[in-house]
């Protein structure tokens, strides 16, 4: 487990001797899965959450299974009109699970160990594409942005 993980518990889930902590990730800004043998130490915050809005029943029918890899992160894309009718030619890495034509946005759902590859992917696009959410891949890819940027200061 990475260190500095912030985590707000939703749910404990005993499952083939061993526990899964379901809960939401600050870091992936999503609700996920964490195998509580990957915990190294655990550091309780002075902070409150709400839960109320979690439905495990809903949650679970996302996912295939309790590991952590199951899970799909929903990107939303939004593309330039002009690259928004491209798109209808082009055979796509990842077919969008949702087209809003009117936002020119496209909805993605990548599974989790696929999320990287997915960002560089629609960094192909440059200018033509921005990712709106999850908020976390925003953040991914300015700080990728930024770095090229300091190669030509």
């Amino acid at each position: 487990m990475k260190k500095g993980i912030r985590i707000d518990p939703y749910c404990l889930v005993p499952l083939e001797n061993r526990f899964h902590l379901i809960g939401f990730c600050h870091r992936f800004g999503i609700i996920r899965t964490f195998h509580i043998n990957g915990f190294s130490s655990v550091n309780p915050l002075d902070r409150w959450f709400s839960k109320d809005q979690f439905d495990l029943q809903a949650f679970m029918e996302q996912k295939w299974s309790l590991e952590q890899d199951s899970l799909q992160v929903e990107f939303r894309v939004k593309f330039s009109q002009r690259m928004m009718e491209r798109l209808k030619q082009e055979e796509m890495f990842v077919k969008p699970s949702r087209v809003d034509r009117q936002n020119r946005s496209l909805h993605f759902k990548v599974a989790v160990e696929q999320d990287i590859g997915f960002v560089h992917w629609i960094m192909r696009y440059k200018e033509e594409a921005e990712i709106m959410e999850p908020p976390y891949y925003r953040d991914v890819l300015r700080h990728q942005l930024e770095k090229w940027l300091s190669l030509y200061k």
